[in-house]
């Protein structure tokens, strides 16, 4: 987004960093820390896409978020130093100090990365699990690397590493390539998968590796995989036959519920609310976006329709109930709040201003869930939440990574 187009008003914080490489997939990593002050730091692992035969895992740091303070603040550049970031990354964004970033590469030997899901053990360990487009499943230990972004001496060191076998805990070569991948966040250890082809594979880890347990077939692609926050042996999934499903692990991964016709497409991606067990939200390339109270599945209790391209992303905010983002193909990351109420008293009113008829009218098709609409980013594959700063959001796109928190949440 350029500052022709960036209203700072609407932003607590804006930045955008560069990779060298498309980097669609990616996941936050959880810091040993329990403030949310400003500067901020935030850690990632991306995916590259795209590379032929250099893709990678980039475990990235960002330095010196801050609070944007419209009197005083510009556009900057980063600071970069080579000597710490081979990649040549760069930032910019708007705030009271120049944001920095650094970052090292894991190689990564099974493809682009179709997509990562990060953990971390009770014991403190970084976990990637991965999903490669040559098939394989694969788990990395990224702490090295994460500890590695301390100092400058550290990065240098783990730059002059020539064998990386040792980062790689597990890896798996399946018939069909595939995107789902989720972490069971009530069971350590445990993991769902699903493929092109249909099935999904549960697996466990032991003290050296992950053992596949179970196996399903469903008939057409797997797109997505979500764990239910409070019963720790369901888990729901999403396909391209436009269906959703719920299954229990303590029945042979058999269907416990069925919605056949969830949307009118393929559904790409669901995302099950920490705050409220009941809700599930589900995106499809209808354009739509569907919530579903699991007590009453016959049909959504909800559909918004906002989106003019297929949905990309969906996630709940993990500190606000109700409060989700989605990104869809038409390039725009939206915040929804799923609870909002209609205002009818009074005058309505915008930044203390009588609205017109005019602005009625332009608003009057908008969704009454939106919250805020954030743009300029090409092919925005991702969007999360980071756990620990209240209101950052994270989203992926064909060109940059951008890291902001509205006025809205």
């Amino acid at each position: 987004m350029t500052s022709e187009f960036f209203d700072k008003s609407a932003y607590k914080n804006y930045n955008v960093v560069y990779t060298d490489a498309s980097c669609l997939s990616f996941d936050v990593i959880q810091a040993d820390f329990e403030f949310e002050s400003y500067p901020q730091q935030v850690f990632l692992v991306a995916g590259s896409q795209g590379q032929e035969n250099d893709e990678k895992l980039m475990i990235m740091r960002i330095d010196n978020i801050t609070e944007i303070n419209d009197e005083n603040d510009t556009e900057s550049e980063s600071e970069s130093d080579s000597d710490l970031d081979d990649s040549k990354d760069a930032c910019n964004g708007f705030g009271s100090k120049k944001i920095s970033t650094f970052s090292v590469n894991i190689p990564f030997k099974y493809g682009c990365v179709n997509r990562l899901r990060m953990y971390k053990t009770s014991s403190g360990v970084n976990l990637s699990a991965c999903m490669g487009s040559d098939g394989t499943f694969s788990i990395f230990n990224v702490n090295p690397a994460y500890e590695s972004l301390d100092d400058k001496d550290m990065i240098t060191k783990f730059k002059s590493i020539k064998n990386f076998d040792e980062f790689t805990l597990f890896s798996k070569k399946n018939d069909n390539e595939g995107y789902a991948v989720a972490w069971n966040g009530l069971i350590e250890g445990e993991i769902a998968t699903g493929d092109c082809g249909g099935s999904i594979h549960l697996w466990k880890s032991d003290e050296e590796t992950w053992n596949n347990y179970a196996t399903m077939s469903n008939e057409e692609s797997i797109e997505d995989i979500c764990w239910s926050p409070s019963e720790s042996t369901i888990f729901a999934a999403c396909s391209t036959d436009k269906s959703i499903f719920m299954c229990d692990t303590r029945h042979k991964l058999k269907k416990t519920l069925i919605i056949k016709n969830a949307h009118q497409s393929d559904v790409n991606v669901i995302d099950w609310s920490l705050l409220d067990a009941n809700i599930i939200v589900s995106g499809s390339d209808d354009k739509m976006l569907n919530l579903w109270d699991i007590r009453t599945t016959n049909k959504p209790f909800l559909t918004i329709k906002q989106h003019i391209g297929s949905i990309t992303s969906v996630e709940w905010n993990p500190k606000e109930k109700g409060v989700f983002c989605a990104s869809s193909e038409d390039d725009t990351v939206v915040q929804y709040d799923i609870y909002i109420e209609k205002d009818n008293d009074g005058i309505p009113t915008k930044n203390n201003h009588v609205l017109t008829d005019q602005d009625l009218q332009d608003v009057s098709n908008i969704p009454e869930q939106v919250l805020f609409v954030h743009g300029g980013q090409e092919e925005i594959k991702e969007v999360h939440w980071h756990k620990q700063y209240t209101g950052l959001v994270i989203t992926s796109s064909q060109n940059d990574l951008n890291i902001f928190r509205t006025i809205t949440v």
